[in-house]
């Protein structure tokens, strides 16, 4: 079994170096070791990897916008392997760490294993948690962290063993979360029909070290974050119950000779809770209005397929509706110029986008407004009639592309018209084709599962279909994304 480690840190040299000599003893060692390290590089000790490269495989990501979880959700996108051990920068463990996860996976038939935690060098012979301060869902979510193996409905990020592709499954960690991140994916990791497993054996002493995301509190506040998970995924009277239960706290009477003047707090409690509410709805409308179409999985398979050779590319879109479009930052970081052509039938979008994006520093953006306005009064026939000419519009395209993407209206129709459109090496890239579609030419394809969305309530599954004019690139681009899940169709 071949393992990819994946480590996230962010001005926490000191321990990440104890964390790497620990790798240096694994007796189980790993195929390889990505370090996401957010870190300003002016601030990084000069050649700190450089004996480390050496002794490991390691695979240095810097440049990346400090984000525990963005960081991971870019280490699990960019490892290798299906075998994936994230782990803190800030942990101490066995030399046998490694083979313990490995072994645990194999024997227990599981998809996650859950390695015990503790701030203690050993971990506690009974439950460490308080049970009367806790609400259900973080009891139920959380890694119970004793002298204890079996089943669990969470996850543990601190030292998690897991298989890539329940992870994609699962739509990768919740960026917008302020803590308790590793509940949240646990969550939906269980819902996706994951088997997670709790082992005391590969087991992490964690330090805590100073530095890290956590030093801006106010972005990392704990109520905050139950909140938004319970918005989330528990909306109504299970998050009521918790608001009551967090302001009623004040009254517990077991507790009242030991802290007489407790009552006096309420107003404060009221305010607090309902100031952290009002902070959590905000980030989660935030997640779901300003969430990308375009997911980790699909960036991925564009920058691969934009930048696989140096020259200049002609990229044509179909409705604007394509993800690729809605990420200004993707149009502007590639490494390549190209120049693209946008088709949009929606005077309003169109008008938005040619205002947002005409200002990209390497990409050329041509505009095409296909109007669809309804002609034919008889409404039986608009369909066809607005169908035959949005068609008839894009069979009279006089370029030739090496790259189309098609969204939004008559995709099969478009699929067989724009292979008229595409160069004698080019790639045509459907967004979430119907299955059993027999009128699409199927030779020469790729189905590429690009996971749930991550921030959906209600999330789909969708698929990307690639398709080849040339069977040499074809072979090239299968070869590339062999660490997606695919299948030749």
């Amino acid at each position: 079994m071949k393992i990819s480690v994946i480590i996230s840190t962010y001005y926490r040299h000191g321990s990440v170096k104890d964390v790497l000599l620990g790798m240096t003893t694994q007796t189980y060692q790993p195929d390889e070791i990505i370090i996401i390290d957010q870190t300003p590089k002016s601030s990084v000790p000069k050649d700190f990897y450089k004996d480390f490269k050496k002794k490991l495989p390691l695979k240095i990501i810097t440049d990346i916008e400090p984000s525990m979880t963005g960081a991971r959700n870019h280490g699990i996108m960019v490892a290798k392997n299906e075998a994936l051990l994230i782990i803190d920068d800030d942990i101490l463990f066995e030399d046998d760490f490694i083979e313990s996860h490995k072994n645990i996976m194999i024997n227990e038939n599981v998809d996650v294993v859950n390695g015990a935690t503790s701030l203690k060098p050993k971990i506690p012979k009974t439950y460490p948690w308080d049970i009367e301060s806790m609400d259900p869902v973080r009891y139920f979510l959380s890694a119970p962290n004793w002298n204890w193996n079996g089943m669990m409905l969470g996850l543990s990020s601190t030292n998690v063993f897991i298989k890539k592709s329940i992870l994609l499954k699962s739509g990768l960690f919740d960026t917008f979360l302020p803590r308790m991140n590793d509940f949240e994916i646990g969550y939906r990791l269980f819902k996706s029909g994951a088997k997670m497993y709790f082992s005391e054996k590969p087991f992490a002493q964690h330090l805590r070290a100073t530095g890290g995301l956590r030093k801006k509190p106010k972005n990392h506040n704990k109520l905050v974050a139950a909140l938004y998970i319970h918005n989330k995924h528990f909306p109504g009277w299970m998050t009521f119950q918790y608001k009551l239960w967090f302001v009623l706290s004040v009254f517990n009477f077991k507790k009242f000779w030991k802290r007489p003047w407790r009552p006096f707090i309420f107003p404060f409690k009221l305010y607090n809770i309902l100031n952290c509410n009002r902070l959590a709805k905000s980030l989660l409308k935030k997640s779901v209005e300003n969430k990308s179409n375009l997911t980790l999985i699909e960036e991925q398979i564009f920058k691969l397929i934009i930048n696989n050779s140096n020259k200049r590319k002609r990229i044509l879109v179909y409705d604007s509706n394509s993800s690729v479009i809605y990420n200004n930052s993707f149009l502007n970081e590639n490494k390549n110029d190209f120049e693209l052509d946008i088709v949009e039938c929606n005077l309003k979008r169109y008008n938005n986008l040619k205002s947002k994006y005409n200002q990209s520093k390497n990409v050329n953006i041509n505009f095409h407004l296909f109007d669809l306005e309804k002609k034919n009064s008889n409404s039986q026939s608009i369909d066809k009639d607005i169908e035959d000419r949005y068609l008839r519009q894009i069979d009279n395209f006089n370029k030739t592309f090496d790259i189309i993407i098609i969204n939004g209206l008559f995709k099969t129709k478009c699929f067989n018209y724009a292979k008229n459109n595409l160069k004698s090496n080019g790639i045509i890239i459907l967004m979430d084709p119907k299955k059993n579609n027999e009128s699409i030419d199927l030779s020469k394809s790729i189905i590429i599962n690009t996971g749930l969305d991550q921030f959906s309530y209600k999330p789909k599954l969708k698929n990307i279909l690639l398709h080849c004019s040339s069977e040499n690139e074809f072979k090239k681009i299968k070869s590339s994304i062999s660490k997606f899940t695919w299948q030749k169709i």
